[in-house]
């Protein structure tokens, strides 16, 4: 674990660090049946057939689904609003170089971890975290040490 004195020179404190990085102003698929706040912060998937991006829930899909490719980095997104309908504008971090994310600030839903196994027992078995590193995006355990006392 990294011990780390930040100054923050971005709008996304989950970003500790990055250069080249690529943000995508994509669109969130409807979720009718949606019960939580989509939070920033939250891996997501992209949906192959119509290039819509959804929450990382389920490492067994076959629709790309399945695959980490990139960080909600907007405003968290109340349930009702993707129960309503497809929202547009997403900021999604999408690698495109070399960039530390603060891991205490990434949300995985459905109690996955970075840790969690994509494709298990086949050749291309690898973590949801080798995802992410794969695009330049690495999880960084932090301790902010103006939390700390004398």
């Amino acid at each position: 674990m990294a011990v780390q004195g930040r100054l923050d020179l971005s709008n996304f404190s989950i970003i500790l660090s990055g250069i080249t990085l690529t943000v995508d102003s994509g669109v969130l698929l409807q979720d009718a049946g949606r019960s939580a706040v989509f939070f920033s912060g939250t891996v997501v998937a992209k949906i192959a057939a119509t290039g819509k991006w959804v929450p990382l829930t389920d490492v067994t899909l076959t629709t790309g689904a399945a695959i980490a490719l990139g960080v909600y980095l907007g405003d968290d997104v109340a349930a009702a609003d993707l129960v309503a309908g497809d929202v547009t504008g997403a900021l999604i971090l999408t690698g495109g170089g070399a960039c530390t994310l603060d891991s205490s600030l990434v949300i995985l839903e459905n109690s996955l971890t970075p840790a969690t196994v994509v494709e298990t027992g086949t050749i291309n078995a690898r973590t949801i975290a080798d995802d992410l590193a794969r695009i330049g995006l690495f999880l960084e355990a932090t301790i902010n040490i103006d939390e700390l006392e004398n």
